[in-house]
């Protein structure tokens, strides 16, 4: 993970002020770990990609402070690549960038909408490279919903990552299924896309995936590990009761897709925020958020 390869980062770096040290030459000062981190960039063999995707519920203004900041302190201790953000408002910036803007490249979705999505790529390791970024509204939406894509490298290799929260509701079902179709064409046509990673709150029922196009280039992660049951439902009003809904309902709303590759695979699915917090007596979201991690070669 992350802070192993900071850590090693920092050994390296002991070592070579040692020399100059014995060697008389002058030691660098003032170095900051996203500059001039040693090339750890440079990694052969495999190695794991953190990323975690989670609707925050900006919307509910209920203990959003206390929310937001266990929100905050999950990444922190997570300490994951990659982080997409969906539903997040315009009071939570300031806090993303000052608690995470040092560790992280910040690229926010279409602010012209009450709530938004964010994503954020380490800047700790990696050797980060920002190639590109878009954000793209879908043009039909009622909701303001967008897309968000950045294009980087990470230890030597292309990534394309995104992030969308899909259109809500059930009678919005076509919209919604239009949108993730756009998104997988959009995906599919992109000039050597490298690894190709879309998550975030899809809002989809699953009887609505027949209308998918493209699937077969895409893997649906929780389905190539195996369909755990525990970690299916992003969205369980049966054990969250932010809402506090009279009725029982379980859903796969959020989830992440790999692009067909043979350069990464999925490696393990798990739920967050799955805490209660004493200060207000909610969890942090109304969704649980999905934390994925890849094998990538």
């Amino acid at each position: 993970g992350i802070n192993a390869e900071y850590g090693a980062a920092i050994e390296i770096i002991s070592r070579q002020l040692r020399k100059r040290k014995r060697s008389g030459e002058p030691a660098a000062t003032n170095i900051k770990s996203s500059e001039q981190v040693p090339p750890t960039d440079m990694i052969r063999g495999p190695w794991e990609l953190v990323l975690l995707s989670w609707n925050i519920d900006g919307l509910c203004e209920r203990g959003i402070s206390e929310r937001f900041s266990a929100v905050i302190s999950e990444i922190k201790t997570i300490n994951p690549h990659v982080v997409m953000l969906q539903e997040v408002v315009a009071e939570h910036v300031e806090r993303i960038r000052s608690s995470l803007g040092r560790s992280y490249d910040l690229t926010l979705g279409d602010r012209s909408c009450p709530y938004f999505n964010v994503l954020l790529v380490t800047k700790k390791v990696g050797g980060l490279k920002i190639l590109g970024k878009v954000v793209k509204k879908f043009p039909t939406t009622i909701m303001g919903r967008h897309f968000v894509q950045v294009n980087c490298e990470l230890h030597g290799r292309k990534f394309n990552f995104y992030t969308s929260h899909l259109e809500s509701m059930k009678d919005q079902s076509s919209e919604r299924t239009n949108q993730l179709n756009k998104v997988f064409e959009y995906i599919d046509k992109e000039d050597s896309p490298g690894i190709c990673i879309f998550g975030g709150d899809m809002n989809v029922r699953d009887f609505e995936m027949s209308r998918i196009k493209n699937l077969q280039i895409f893997k649906d992660v929780w389905e190539e590990l195996g369909r755990e049951q525990a970690c299916r439902y992003t969205w369980d009003t049966s054990a969250n009761s932010n809402l506090g809904a009279p009725y029982k309902s379980r859903l796969r709303f959020d989830r992440i897709y790999l692009r067909e590759t043979t350069k990464c695979a999925p490696k393990s699915l798990s739920l967050v925020g799955k805490t209660r917090l004493m200060s207000c007596d909610m969890f942090p979201s109304d969704h649980w958020g999905l934390l994925a991690r890849f094998t990538v070669t």
